[in-house]
């Protein structure tokens, strides 16, 4: 069995970026959110340096006249960027504040974020139960990197009982759609046969679907996995210092194929292979 546990834990890590941009959504009259849809793309201007010279300052002046009139997507641009001290100082309350705001107006970006803050610890109390609603109500709302944030949680068993068949269906859903991170997932659900039957070929076409996206951890998972594979064909021949090397590489508990009971059976194989080697050099001489 692979060990992915450690690698589960640190990928949370690579799911939880804030989600910024999305759908717009304002009430009031068409004028209204003519006028507010008007000033949040001069903001995003600003904000990305598109067509004027890149400004966090000028972008938060314009994300704020369009929260004024009640823009959720506004509320969430404010809120991530005081959370990443853009056009203001770092400020986790005045984030927490906008966020609820845009979250109050059905804005599912702003409930991401808000499970981002529970699940660190940013200004309310760390929670993984306050994250996993966050998360849940953003999924419900069809954020992808909310569904693959949920499967992950369900593998983990933070915020929720550990349930490996849940956690797959949400990994997958974010899949399907193209969402990298859960595309990377789900090949290790196929390795691993987390909550799915195991199948070596059906993950490494997901890791590839991911790596062919540049993400890293899919590419040096694949290489990874392509190494082992080779040194193991090459130790099924009964190269003796491949078995060897193979044998160390299982030991090692930092290795996506640590497996102590493999490791011992090829260390088993290497010794008999050397000693084998040895008696017949005997009878040569």
């Amino acid at each position: 069995m692979l060990n992915l546990l450690k690698i589960r834990k640190a990928i949370v890590v690579l799911c939880v970026s804030l989600f910024c941009f999305g759908l717009v959504q304002a009430g009031g009259p068409e004028e209204e959110r003519a006028q507010a849809q008007a000033l949040f793309d001069q903001g995003l201007a600003y904000y990305t340096g598109e067509g004027v010279e890149q400004s966090y300052d000028k972008a938060m002046e314009y994300f704020k006249q369009a929260a004024d009139l009640s823009l959720s997507e506004a509320f969430n641009m404010i809120g991530t960027m005081y959370i990443n001290a853009q056009g203001a100082e770092q400020s986790y309350k005045l984030a927490a504040k906008n966020l609820h705001q845009a979250g109050l107006l059905g804005d599912a970006n702003a409930w991401y974020n808000m499970g981002i803050m529970r699940y660190n610890g940013w200004y309310y109390t760390q929670s993984y139960d306050k994250a996993f609603e966050c998360f849940g109500i953003a999924a419900d709302k069809g954020l992808v990197g909310a569904q693959c944030n949920l499967g992950v949680m369900y593998y983990n068993g933070e915020g929720v009982e550990q349930n490996l068949e849940e956690g797959f269906k949400y990994i997958k859903l974010a899949a399907k759609q193209g969402f990298t991170d859960a595309q990377y997932h789900l090949g290790l659900s196929f390795l691993d046969g987390d909550g799915i039957e195991q199948s070596d070929e059906t993950a490494e076409k997901w890791l590839q679907i991911a790596a062919d996206q540049e993400h890293e951890k899919a590419k040096s998972m694949l290489e990874e996995l392509q190494g082992y594979r080779k040194l193991k064909s090459i130790a099924e021949q009964g190269d003796m210092d491949t078995q060897y090397q193979l044998a160390v590489l299982l030991m090692d508990q930092g290795s996506i194929v640590w497996d102590d009971e493999a490791a011992k059976k090829m260390a088993c194989k290497s010794s008999q292979s050397r000693a084998h080697a040895s008696c017949c050099g005997v009878r040569d001489n």
